[in-house]
């Protein structure tokens, strides 16, 4: 069980509150020539802008909210939108979420403080970790602030 995230995912989670224009977060999405930003857009409800930044072809989709990261998406199996990240088994360091299963997920992670039909949530280090499943293997992982 960790109380601590490691792993590729945890450098992402530091930035969580980043500015788009933090110089670690440019680091991030310099790292990969495939990372596109999409247009802003204005959510009625909340009166936010946010703003998309991914790369489809390396499974990752970081989302800033009032020019803060607020998201940061890991595919694992691949989507009609970002294909599976590459290196699924460095996300969480000694848990390979490309043949993960929700027992799996739960022995190293723990209990969750949220259990959904298809998620599994967790409060670590100050952020959200959501482990998203489909047929009982992962689908998805975030880390983000916890707000909408």
């Amino acid at each position: 069980m960790t109380t601590k995230l490691t792993g590729e995912i945890a450098s992402y989670a530091e930035l969580i509150g980043a500015a788009k224009d933090d110089a670690r977060v440019l680091a991030k999405m310099q790292a990969s020539p495939h990372f596109r930003e999409q247009a802003p857009f204005l959510d009625p409800d909340s009166g936010a802008t946010w703003i998309v930044v991914e790369s489809a072809s390396d499974g990752v989709r970081m989302q800033f909210r009032d020019g803060a990261l607020a998201k940061a998406s890991f595919e694992v199996a691949g989507s009609a939108h970002l294909d599976a990240h590459g290196e699924a088994e460095h996300l969480i360091s000694g848990l390979d979420l490309s043949t993960a299963s929700k027992e799996a997920v739960v022995e190293q992670l723990g209990a969750p403080a949220k259990r959904g039909r298809t998620s599994l949530q967790y409060v670590i280090d100050g952020v959200t970790l959501t482990v998203a499943f489909l047929n009982d293997r992962v689908r998805a992982v975030t880390v983000s602030d916890g707000k909408r």
